[in-house]
């Protein structure tokens, strides 16, 4: 009974809420957030989310007429346990480049001219995104963001200063759905994530490559195929395909959705069809 099984219980309980509360239902709410409090197996910050989760679940179900509203009772629709008044959206794609080239006056950074500086943006951007998971779901074409940087760092030097910036990554966002973009050219970044990956066999970031067989050559495929068989990461995305249905500047973000970059989605549609 971990944080899911909390957001299961939360999301049916909103679909009950009621604008007056008796005395026993504030007191079954104090027994959530009791259970939430005292639950040996959430850390800090699943406290937070589950806590302000239920905060959230108070709130009226938004208006559905009556026919929606009991498909997604039977669970035939589904909400993804995104809760009654969902006020972040699911999938968010910043565009990282920008950010890098011109800084943040919101958070107040100056434009990266090493690569100590493009991590440290990195790391900041990505602590700001929000998203329904409280983590960055997608954290950009990683080797193409950091390729500007590294021309003149040695491969020894640069592989050791990404594997710690690797681990921080993991350790930071320790969740699956933490997602990062290579390829599809063939890059020394690109080629040292996969040799970090295969060393530190880390469940975050998740990775994906982009391949087109006109731009990445066959070497840079065996080597992300070798990797992949080691730590089951990274996938291989259609790069032609998603041009063509999206534009260049995309991104695969999360369970390996494909959104534009400079946007997202502010959910999914899901359809039970049993």
């Amino acid at each position: 009974q971990g944080p899911s099984y909390h957001r299961r219980v939360l999301a049916w309980e909103s679909l009950r809420c009621h604008s007056t509360t008796s005395a026993q239902e504030l007191e079954a709410f104090r027994d959530r957030v009791r259970a939430v409090v005292t639950d040996p197996k959430l850390n800090f910050k699943q406290r937070r989310y589950n806590l302000a989760y239920l905060a959230e679940s108070v709130l009226p179900y938004p208006n559905l007429d009556p026919k929606t509203m009991d498909l997604l009772g039977r669970n035939v629709i589904h909400d993804l346990f995104e809760g009654p008044a969902p006020y972040r959206p699911r999938y968010t794609l910043p565009d990282y480049a920008i950010s890098l080239k011109n800084g943040s006056a919101y958070l107040e950074l100056p434009p990266a001219t090493t690569l100590d500086e493009a991590l440290s943006s990195l790391m900041i951007l990505w602590h700001n995104t929000p998203t329904i998971t409280g983590f960055p779901v997608w954290i950009g074409d990683i080797d193409a963001l950091l390729e500007p940087y590294v021309a003149d760092i040695p491969d020894d030097i640069l592989r050791q200063r990404l594997k710690v910036f690797w681990r921080m990554v993991d350790r930071m966002f320790p969740d699956g759905f933490c997602h990062a973009n290579i390829g599809p050219k063939d890059s020394r970044v690109g080629r040292i994530i996969l040799s970090i990956e295969r060393e530190l066999r880390q469940t975050a970031p998740n990775l994906t490559l982009k391949v087109d067989p006109q731009v990445t050559t066959p070497d840079f495929i065996l080597d992300a195929i070798n990797t992949c068989v080691e730590v089951s990461k990274p996938h291989f995305v259609n790069h032609r395909m998603m041009v063509e249905d999206l534009g260049p500047n995309y991104g695969v973000a999360s369970c390996y959705n494909s959104l534009k970059v400079g946007g997202g989605s502010h959910t999914l549609t899901r359809l039970n069809l049993r």
